[in-house]
């Protein structure tokens, strides 16, 4: 038998077996579940996009077009909708890290995307520092995250 999809949160899955977590890491966790699966939504689009420009199976305007249509626009939700949500009080400041980096990675990737439209070789490597350096900040969070987290029986899943 094939095993059935639940919407269950990973971290849910884990805390179930270990006797639950605090109030405020759950519900700090439950804010966070939908805004990892577009976290993961658009990791999968990046690497869909690096496979074609590595594999050379798309001109450049059409790598181009699809970074602008899809990449930036799900950074950019992704950025905005982190800074809607209301943190419990233990988590404010982790949450605010979070929303500065996903909001500098959707700079990042409009800079990206302009300096590929324009071919402006200063514009792109400017921003192509920028995503690298929000990269290991974002792989820094998480990890700090679930280092809060684990001795609680939890693992947060950056790219579910």
């Amino acid at each position: 038998m094939l095993p059935t999809m639940t919407t269950t949160p990973l971290w849910l899955a884990l805390a179930a077996g270990c006797g639950g977590a605090g109030d405020a890491t759950s519900t700090y966790l439950d804010q966070l579940d939908p805004l990892l699966q577009e976290n993961g939504l658009l990791a999968e689009r990046v690497l869909t996009l690096a496979a074609q420009i590595y594999n050379d199976s798309a001109r450049p305007e059409q790598i181009a077009d699809s970074w602008g249509r899809t990449v930036v626009p799900i950074a950019e939700h992704l950025a905005d909708q982190a800074s809607f949500v209301e943190p419990p009080q233990p988590y404010v400041q982790a949450h605010q890290e979070i929303v500065q980096i996903w909001g500098d990675r959707a700079t990042a990737y409009r800079s990206l995307s302009e300096a590929i439209q324009t071919g402006d070789t200063e514009g792109w490597n400017a921003a192509r520092n920028l995503a690298d350096d929000v990269k290991l900040r974002e792989e820094s969070w998480f990890y700090a995250l679930n280092e809060r987290v684990g001795p609680m029986g939890l693992i947060v899943d950056p790219y579910p």
